[in-house]
Parts: C-alpha cells; sequence; structure tokens
C-alpha cells in the first residue's frame, strides 16, 4: 500500500494537487490572520486574542471529543465482521476537520465545525480516502490480521 502511494504522488499531477491543497490551506490561514488583526484594530486586542485562544480551547475539547465517538463507531464496525466503509470515510472526515476545527482563526473554526458534522464528515472522508488512495478493505484485512486495538 505504501509502495503505490508512494509510486502514485511521483507524477507531477498528485505533485500539483498537493501544492493547491497546501496553497488553500495557506490561504485560509492568511485569512484568519487577516480577520483576527482586523479585529484587533477595531477592537480590543486583549480580547480577541482572548476569543481566539478560548475557540481552540475549546475546539480541542470538542474535536477530542467528536474523534473518540467516531473511533468507538469504528471500532464497532470492525468487531461486526464486515467492512465499516461508512464508518472509516466519517472518521477520516472528522480527523480532518478535527484539524481544521483545533487550528487558530476564525474562518478554520467554521470549516472545522462544519467538517465536523457527521453528514459532512462523510462526504469529504470518502474523497479523502479517494484521493489519498486508501483501500478500506486493505485497511480493515490489516486491522483485523494484526489484531491492531483501536
Amino acid at each position: 500500500m505504501q509502495i503505490r502511494m508512494i509510486l502514485r504522488n511521483l507524477k507531477f499531477d498528485s505533485v500539483e494537487k498537493f501544492l493547491t491543497l497546501l496553497l488553500s490551506l495557506s490561504l485560509i490561514l492568511l485569512g484568519d490572520l487577516f480577520l483576527i488583526v482586523f479585529f484587533a484594530v477595531v477592537g480590543n486586542v486583549y480580547v480577541i486574542l482572548s476569543i481566539v485562544c478560548f475557540l481552540t480551547f475549546l475546539s480541542f475539547i470538542i474535536a477530542r471529543f467528536v474523534l473518540k465517538k467516531s473511533l468507538e463507531n469504528l471500532t464497532a464496525g470492525l468487531n461486526s465482521g464486515a467492512v465499516p466503509n461508512e464508518e472509516f470515510a466519517i472518521f477520516f472526515g472528522e480527523l480532518l476537520g478535527s484539524v481544521f476545527f483545533i487550528v487558530p482563526g476564525f474562518i478554520s473554526f467554521i470549516i472545522g465545525a462544519f467538517l465536523l458534522y457527521r453528514n459532512f464528515a462523510k462526504k469529504i472522508g470518502s474523497k479523502l480516502i479517494v484521493y489519498l488512495g486508501i483501500n478500506v478493505t486493505e485497511l480493515y484485512e490489516y486491522i483485523k490480521l494484526y489484531e491492531i486495538k483501536i
């Protein structure tokens, strides 16, 4: 699985997609920085930074709870004996949403909040699985074969 992923990423199309993804993430962070500076100039700097810190801490707690619940659902799906495609997609979507949710800023907070909803997480997670080239059946068999505890 790793060799196929490495070989696929050696193509220019994959490199271009990765760079585009990094560009969009950096634009989101720049937008967040602009909003924080704008609100700090308009209002009180310490209040704005306190709000951002509070939202980041709250985001961490919520993301931790959501991912724990998602892993419990994934474990239950793994123990059922069938390949839990939907649970894998939801987990990967919520994992991406948690990353956005924890990054300090207003725009990333909103994007992360949307991605933590199960319906959005399922759609984005399934696209992420396809984009990364993860074979869920192979992943399921690997987890079962080596009895990896989640």
